[in-house]
C-alpha cells in the first residue's frame, strides 16, 4: 500500500509541474503578443491577433477558417 501511496505523490507532484508549465507558457505568451502589438497600428491588431490564432491552429496564408491545418494533407 506504501508503494501505491508514493506513486500517487508522484503523480501528483508531476501533475502540479505540469500546470506549472502551462501557466508559464501562457504567460509568456500573451508577453509576447503584447511586445510584438506594441509595433503594429492599433487598427491593425484585430487582424494580427486573429492570424496568430490561425498560425497557432496550422492554418496556412490565405485560407479561410474552414481550411485544413498545415500539417493535413
Amino acid at each position: 500500500m506504501e508503494l501505491l501511496e508514493e506513486i500517487i505523490q508522484k503523480s501528483f507532484k508531476t501533475l502540479g509541474l505540469m500546470e506549472v508549465i502551462k501557466v508559464h507558457e501562457a504567460a509568456r505568451e500573451q508577453a509576447i503578443t503584447i511586445a510584438i502589438l506594441e509595433f503594429i497600428p492599433m487598427e491593425q491588431h484585430d487582424a494580427v491577433t486573429q492570424r496568430m490564432e490561425d498560425v497557432t491552429r496550422g492554418v496556412l496564408p490565405n485560407q479561410s477558417a474552414q481550411a485544413k491545418p498545415m500539417h493535413s494533407k
